[in-house]
């Protein structure tokens, strides 16, 4: 195998691409919407003769700017018909598959498919990104890991710069109907979310990366410099988004790491002070600026939950009184009940699809995931990034958004990216 040229120890080709289609977002913007079609044109151009690695560099590079990805703002993304169309050219692509596991897939589909009424596209959108999915985990080598997660992150970081002009630039706000905001010593400030609508959905994106680049950091792959500067812009843009979910997380993964860390006494101490370090910037220039006393009132003031804890009780309660939805869910073309999204990807599994339907959906993700495994005993720290989020998306409805199976094939890598192992496919 040919040794691959590389730039602060990522892939050099990878990280082009990633700052050309940077040029070609902000282009859409500058210019004209319809330079989005000529980002997507070279995403599929890739798709159709170029590896597999790089289709999925375009693809976790353009994911967190999917709400601006648009030929106007009313329109859906153009990221959700690039799921769809390099999903069929992968497919072709592949040839070679699992039967029992695209039965699994097919099975769901249908499922879905009788209760979606008119929801054509978010059908399709659930197909093919699991489809996708499978085509990764088939496909992906452990050597190429990180360049999966330096596109992701540098997706993260790039869409977070241009989301700091989102409130000030009517270009973007044109995309933003519902802002929200917090009042820190008297002055309105905008709950920063990158491109995302919701601070607690971008929170999601910012934490899979910077466990992520942890990873890659405590594994001595690429450059320590890069890593650390993306590991602490994510986690400065996390911390202004105000959001209760982004806080506990990021302190659950600081406890995380630190366990995996006393393995080794050195690294312990090393990781202990330069967490204290970093504890100690963070909480001067929360002091400062007035965060502490902000966020300390949105944990304070009334329902910690913010609504959540009323509308999972009212959907339970809907849920348990009505067996055929408990049984085989209302259908994904179906209004959420009362108007209001369940807030809570497992209520919202069982909703649309009820327990038959849902297993089936778990079961066919399970079955794609455990299908390919480079380390075959996992650790504790193999499992961290799952059970993390496992616990956030009790707090969201992820279930039909573009999102999960990209955040599913990186969860795989964090169960699978162990430095000495050695089984890599070429």
């Amino acid at each position: 195998m040919n040794e691959r040229r590389e730039f602060l120890g990522f892939d050099r080709s990878m990280i082009f691409q990633c700052m050309l289609l940077y040029v070609g977002i902000f282009g859409g913007l500058l210019i004209s919407n319809y330079v989005y079609l000529v980002v997507a044109g070279v995403t599929l151009w890739v798709a159709l003769f170029s590896k597999i690695d790089k289709t999925y560099y375009h693809l976790f590079f353009l994911l967190p700017f999917s709400a601006i990805f648009k030929l106007n703002p009313q329109s859906t993304s153009i990221s959700a018909y690039l799921m769809i169309i390099t999903g069929i050219i992968l497919f072709v692509r592949k040839r070679k598959f699992d039967a029992a596991i695209i039965l699994s897939i097919m099975l769901f589909v249908t499922y879905a498919i009788i209760g979606m009424k008119g929801n054509y596209t978010t059908v399709a959108k659930m197909f093919f990104g699991i489809i996708l999915l499978y085509i990764f985990v088939k496909s992906i080598s452990p050597v190429n890991f990180k360049n999966h997660i330096m596109a992701f992150s540098l997706g993260i970081l790039g869409s977070s710069v241009i989301g700091t002009m989102k409130d000030t630039w009517s270009k973007l706000t044109v995309y933003f109907s519902d802002m929200d905001y917090v009042y820190v010593n008297g002055k309105r400030f905008l709950r920063f979310s990158g491109l995302n609508h919701d601070p607690n959905y971008y929170s999601i994106a910012v934490i899979i990366a910077v466990f992520l680049c942890f990873r890659l950091l405590f594994n001595k792959q690429g450059n320590k410099l890069l890593l650390a500067s993306l590991i602490m812009s994510m986690i400065v843009f996390g911390f202004i988004s105000f959001s209760k979910m982004f806080l506990l997380s990021i302190l659950l993964l600081g406890i995380f790491l630190l366990f995996y860390r006393m393995k080794s006494s050195k690294n312990f101490l090393i990781t202990l002070f330069g967490a204290m370090f970093v504890v100690t910037l963070l909480y001067l220039w929360a002091d400062k600026f007035g965060y502490l006393s902000t966020i300390t009132e949105r944990f304070s003031g009334g329902d910690i939950s913010t609504g959540r804890f009323d509308i999972w009780k009212s959907y339970l309660g809907y849920i348990i009184n009505s067996p055929k939805t408990l049984l085989f869910g209302d259908g994904l073309g179906s209004p959420y009940y009362q108007s209001t999204g369940p807030h809570n990807a497992y209520i919202e599994l069982i909703f649309f699809f009820g327990v038959t339907g849902g297993a089936i959906f778990v079961l066919t993700i399970s079955q794609i995931i455990r299908s390919t495994k480079f380390v075959q005993r996992r650790s504790f720290i193999d499992l961290v990034l799952v059970l993390l989020f496992f616990i956030m998306i009790g707090t969201l409805g992820i279930v039909t958004v573009n999102d999960l199976m990209f955040y599913c094939m990186l969860l795989w890598v964090s169960m699978n990216m162990r430095i000495q192992n050695k089984s890599v496919k070429q």
